[in-house]
């Protein structure tokens, strides 16, 4: 696993991605999401230290993560609009798709 530290990634992920908490045994983990135009990353993020540990890196550019039955987390791609499920390894599979109607 990838550990990257800094307030750079800690802003990305508060405002480019999105995150979402999963309560383990008395312990919380934050799952999150970072990208940038050419790439997008999955990890989780300890609340006490501020670290991001990285999981997995995505082709899809994940947003608002929430968490669903199974285990499994949801997200939007925030240039298709295409919806995801992904696991907790960071495994992302198409799941929906959002589409904006105009009248």
């Amino acid at each position: 696993m990838k550990r990257g530290a800094g307030r750079g990634l800690l802003l990305a992920l508060v405002f480019l991605g999105g995150g979402f908490w999963q309560a383990r045994g008395g312990d919380v983990t934050v799952f999150a999401t970072a990208s940038s135009t050419s790439n997008s990353i999955f990890g989780t993020l300890d609340l006490t230290t501020g670290q991001f540990t990285e999981i997995a890196s995505l082709s899809e550019h994940l947003q608002s993560l929430t968490g669903g039955p199974g285990g499994l987390l949801y997200g939007s791609d925030q240039n298709t609009g295409d919806l995801y499920s992904v696991t907790t390894t960071g495994v992302a599979t198409q799941y929906g798709s959002i589409r904006m109607l105009v009248s």
